[in-house]
């Protein structure tokens, strides 16, 4: 029988942040101090250039105005407007994202995701994260450049990387898993979301071990997609849910995903470890946010 996690209730039955009410100050501080060189690596995809995704729209990007004036000197200015899914490009997914037994993260029932947006947990509650950022690097550790399709990453290809790298693993980390997928999509512009690498649902053993800000991916899901299945589909929903990944994470622990990141310039780099800056549009009621998160090292 699969384990039960929960932080339901652990900082109080109001509470619409969870993992976040862990950074405090002395937690930045001491995530900046680790800073060496200043260098910046933005790990966000270019919007508009990912999508459609299955079926979130492609991003629009429409020019309302552009005007000149030559009899002031050739003053000129241009406006634009973005119609874009919030999912559509890399995006932080919000709490009330996904849920199991009608319940979103500490218990508020799923109606409070309503068609005027969600009451409870939206990503205007994450006015920002700043923590350490671990990358792992899967295809790397195997002497590849990007996983088949169809591969589940578990636990021992998680410590593998965590091995190989040199690296360690803290409580408030926000873990980058690479898969190679963002690779492929930039060879490949046109292939599906359908089938991508990603987490399997026994890589739950290994998250749960450290107290996780989150967790993310180059690719659509974080975990793999479509989902892990057994002979009884209705029996795995059961015992698993549809996105056993995303129920842990965003239902269960209050923890957090980001998804299409690029991870190709901190692959090619080997930076492992760095200060992760993520600042979400303040979108009430939002379920995520378009996102350009930086790793500063």
């Amino acid at each position: 029988m699969t384990q039960n996690y929960s932080n339901w209730g652990r900082w109080g039955p109001d509470d619409e942040k969870g993992m976040l009410n862990e950074i405090n100050s002395p937690h930045i501080l001491n995530v900046i101090k680790k800073i060496n060189t200043g260098t910046v690596y933005s790990l966000g995809a270019p919007v508009g250039k990912l999508g459609p995704i299955g079926a979130r729209n492609a991003t629009q990007h429409l020019m309302s105005s552009i005007q000149i004036d030559e009899e002031k000197r050739g003053y000129g200015s241009s406006d634009d407007v973005l119609v874009t899914h919030t999912h559509a490009s890399t995006h932080l997914d919000a709490l009330c994202h996904h849920w199991q037994d009608s319940k979103i993260y500490n218990g508020y029932p799923w109606d409070t995701v309503t068609p005027d947006g969600a009451k409870k947990c939206g990503v205007q509650n994450v006015e920002w994260i700043i923590t350490r950022g671990i990358l792992l690097d899967i295809p790397s550790t195997k002497g590849i450049d990007e996983l088949d399709e169809d591969y589940a990453i578990t636990t021992s290809d998680l410590d593998e990387a965590v091995e190989f790298q040199g690296v360690t693993i803290h409580d408030l980390d926000f873990v980058f898993v690479r898969t190679g997928w963002y690779r492929k999509y930039l060879r490949e512009p046109n292939i599906s979301h359908v089938n991508s690498s990603g987490l399997s649902e026994e890589s739950k053993n290994w998250l749960t071990r450290y107290n996780l800000i989150g967790v993310g991916a180059d690719n659509v899901a974080v975990e793999i997609w479509p989902p892990e299945q057994t002979d009884d589909d209705d029996t795995y929903i059961l015992r698993h849910g549809v996105l056993p990944i995303h129920v842990l994470m965003l239902n269960q622990l209050g923890a957090y995903l980001l998804e299409l990141l690029n991870l190709e310039e901190i692959s090619k780099n080997k930076i492992y470890e760095f200060t992760l800056v993520i600042a979400p549009l303040k979108i009430t009621g939002g379920i995520g946010s378009p996102v350009n998160p930086l790793a500063i090292v």
